[in-house]
């Protein structure tokens, strides 16, 4: 049987909001990108309301955390985040997730890790923790007027358009899918076996609503 299994990330495999860390990283090791930052979010913070609109208050944040920072400082910030970021003890990578990756690519199934967070922090994460032939697919970030912004955000609906970049779905015969969020409706539309990673009360009730009980509920620590 030709398979996948695909994988929402933050707070899915690993129990933190990557993108929001390292932005509050980044702006902390300098003041006056703190300043900023907390100066322009009550203008940035209407944007976050909508799905359309959330990739600029990512961008905002995002170029006021690199703004002028050359390519190899940003390479350098970005790994001192990684190797800071998973030495904290509040941050936990689910041992069933890994578990769960573990059991698909023993059944040979493909198994996608399709995510918010951007590109570069999935293949930095998983070769930190040592995982190989994971197909990763993230946000896209580019250079703008001197910092970093985000140039396409892999999320909710958009997170089916760079899936069928990377893949052919109708290959698949059977899919699993694996997501907190109740932003990955869409996502999981694809999946034949369809669960939810801790999901809050809100979420549950919108699963429900679009699967009836064909999502099961899973319970990770």
């Amino acid at each position: 049987m030709n398979a996948a299994a695909l994988f929402d990330f933050d707070k899915t495999i690993i129990n933190k909001d990557t993108g929001f860390c390292f932005i509050l990283y980044s702006l902390k090791r300098n003041y006056l990108r703190t300043i900023l930052a907390i100066l322009l979010t009550p203008l940035i913070l209407p944007l976050f309301t909508s799905n359309r609109t959330r990739y600029l208050g990512n961008s905002v944040y995002l170029w006021i955390s690199t703004f002028g920072l050359s390519p190899v400082r940003i390479e350098k910030l970005r790994q001192a985040f990684i190797d800071t970021f998973l030495s904290i003890d509040e941050v936990v990578i689910y041992q069933e997730a890994l578990s769960r990756i573990d059991m698909h690519q023993i059944e040979n199934e493909r198994v996608v890790i399709i995510s918010g967070s951007s590109q570069w922090m999935l293949e930095k994460i998983f070769k930190k923790i040592g995982y190989s032939g994971l197909t990763l697919i993230g946000s896209n970030e580019t250079r703008f007027l001197g910092g970093m912004v985000s140039k396409f955000h892999c999320f909710a609906q958009n997170k089916l358009v760079q899936l069928e970049r990377k893949l052919t779905i109708k290959d698949f015969n059977s899919i699993t899918g694996y997501t907190d969020s109740s932003n990955d409706v869409p996502l999981l539309s694809l999946c034949s076996q369809k669960y939810l990673v801790n999901p809050n009360k809100r979420c549950l009730k919108r699963f429900q609503k679009s699967f009836g009980q064909d999502a099961k509920v899973l319970i990770w620590s």
